[in-house]
């Protein structure tokens, strides 16, 4: 496949980032096994979304659904600084919140809404990350991965876009550059 005129090689397989995905539901489903009350998955979209919804599959507690709207991308360039638009209606005073996302690149955009969330008092914060990049600044919360990625390359499919497109592929590319 070939997008904007670049070559792609198939990165991740469908059943790789299922089977990675079960294990970080495993994770999470000890983690929380004996909390009372639900916990919040705060979807980072629009990435997250397929990696989110393949892991509700496996989860064994209950759970809250609210979302948040983050973009730090336009075609392979990352923008100066990542826009967030959240408006919640789900009160996490108190409660355990696991952010959900596609991506950990550079960790700026998770800092930022570490920071939105931390203000409404929650009980604990957990990531649950599909791609977690090498280079990416740590973070203070719990980090439950499904892939520790060295690629220096850019990834596409499964939620992960170029230029708004190719979220929907069932598999993950790498651009060659």
């Amino acid at each position: 496949m070939t997008i904007d005129n670049i070559k792609t090689t198939v990165k991740y397989s469908n059943e790789e980032i299922v089977t990675a995905t079960r294990k970080v539901a495993e994770r999470l489903n000890e983690k929380f096994k004996d909390i009372n009350g639900a916990v919040t998955f705060l979807i980072v979209l629009d990435g997250a979304l397929p990696f989110a919804a393949e892991l509700m599959k496996h989860i064994n507690f209950d759970m809250k659904f609210d979302f948040i709207r983050s973009s730090s991308y336009v075609k392979t360039e990352k923008v100066s600084s990542p826009k967030i638009n959240y408006s919640s209606l789900v009160n996490n005073e108190g409660k355990h919140v696991v952010i959900i996302d596609d991506m950990i690149d550079s960790g700026e955009t998770l800092s930022k809404i570490g920071k939105i969330i931390e203000a409404n008092k929650p009980a604990s914060i957990t990531l649950a990350i599909m791609f977690a990049k090498e280079t990416r600044i740590k973070q203070s919360y719990e980090e439950v991965v499904a892939f520790d990625d060295k690629t220096t390359g850019f990834l596409v499919g499964f939620g992960l876009d170029y230029n708004k497109m190719y979220r929907n592929l069932p598999y993950i590319l790498e651009l060659e550059t």
